[in-house]
Parts: structure tokens; sequence; C-alpha cells
């Protein structure tokens, strides 16, 4: 078959785009040799053209297989609309020097959290009369 037909491989590199296609890796490669052998103007501006549309129409194919990932796969469908708005997940790392003691700690910080909430709404539930009455008692 390579002797009738040559045989080319087209590299599709781990940065590219998901909706990069074979077919416009083929259009990007002729306007890059258009471009480096000096061709004409009106040459490079129709492969131009047709590599716009082919964009459009390689993101509509996309977009339509993210979309069905929805109706069967979300977590999927969720990872193809990460890498369409190009989001990048946030790596938030802490080093803590005593595990113990940064443990005690936030035991202690949740615990005061707990009961500042509590009192919190312990007050709002309490009437006027109540909240006027335990504030000049001292007890809360």
């Amino acid at each position: 078959m390579d002797v009738i037909i040559p045989k080319k491989t087209i590299k599709l590199y781990s940065n590219s785009k998901p909706w990069v296609t074979p077919e416009l890796k083929v259009l990007l490669n002729q306007k890059e040799r258009l471009f480096k052998s000096g061709g004409s103007k009106e040459d490079t501006k129709a492969v131009q053209n047709r590599i716009k549309k082919k964009i459009i129409e390689c993101k509509a194919a996309y977009k339509d297989k993210v979309q069905s990932f929805f109706n069967h796969d979300s977590k999927r469908a969720w990872q193809g609309l990460q890498i369409i708005t190009g989001y990048k997940p946030k790596k938030y790392t802490m080093n803590v020097d005593n595990d113990s003691v940064f443990a005690n700690d936030l035991k202690g910080f949740i615990a005061d959290l707990t009961l500042m909430i509590t009192r919190h709404y312990k007050m709002k539930q309490l009437t006027r009369s109540e909240r006027y009455h335990s504030e000049t008692s001292g007890s809360a």
C-alpha cells in the first residue's frame, strides 16, 4: 500500500488542544510551508481562511462530544469543560513542622469556632427581654 499511496506521519503533541484534528494539522503545516517558501499573499490568505473555518468546525465537533458526555459520563464532561476554558486547578500545599502540635491547634480552633457559632445562634433565638436578662446577669 505504501508504494501506491505514500505514508505520512502527522504528529499531534500533548500541548495540542483536544479539538485539533489531523486535518487541521495538515492545514497548519501547509500554511507554515507557504510562509517558509515565500508563497503568494493570496495563497497564504486562502489557507488562513480554510484554517479559520476548520477551527470553527473542529471546536463545534468537540463541543458536541463534550455535551454528549453530560448524558453518560459527567466526570469526562467536566474535564472537557476545564480543557476548553483553560482551567487549571490551583495546588495548595502546607508544610507542617510538628503534626501533633498542628493537630491540637486545629482541634482547638474548631472547638472555639463551634462554641462561637453555638452562642451566636442561641443569642439569636432569645427574645429581647431574655437577651437583656442574660447580659445583665452575666450568664451566656
